[in-house]
């Protein structure tokens, strides 16, 4: 088995990674359990979000194997990596490399996605949360009402 690990996207993108970075997913682990070779073909995912998987695994593995672990400093770059993913306020790189990751089976990485989410939601109101990720109101004017008297109780 070769020491790296080749992953090729929908488009065709290949991305090379150390074989001990790759095992961090267990989607990866797996395939490579159950293949003949070290290439993997992923044409489920696109290369922009697997883009910052290999970013983000690649982080992380240098956060694992150093002497000491600090984690004020992981903390601040999965801040910025989240960040990172929210460009010029397009939801669609979030969304995909969440997906992205809970495909690859990343834990970590899907709980810190979800995290941001839901910080991105705290404190909004439904109109807001529509406005901000696009999502259309389908709901009758009617329905609404019914549903805000239903639920009454997580307005106050």
């Amino acid at each position: 088995m070769a020491d790296s690990i080749k992953i090729k996207t929908k488009e065709g993108t290949i991305f090379t990674l150390p074989k001990n970075v790759a095992l961090m997913c267990n989607q990866i682990k797996t395939a490579i359990e159950n293949a003949e070779g070290d290439d993997i073909d992923l044409q489920n995912l696109g290369a922009a979000e697997m883009g910052k998987v290999v970013e983000w695994l690649n982080k992380h593995f240098e956060f694992d194997h150093a002497p000491a672990r600090n984690e004020a400093e992981v903390k601040a770059y999965d801040e910025g990596f989240f960040d990172s993913l929210n460009v010029e306020g397009d939801k669609t790189l979030i969304f995909q490399t969440v997906l992205a990751a809970n495909f690859l089976d990343i834990k970590p990485l899907v709980d810190l996605i979800c995290a941001g989410i839901a910080k991105l939601l705290k404190g909004k109101k439904p109109e807001q949360i529509r406005a901000e990720f696009g999502i259309k109101n389908d709901f009758t004017p009617e329905e609404e009402k019914r549903i805000r008297a239903e639920t009454a109780w997580l307005y106050k």
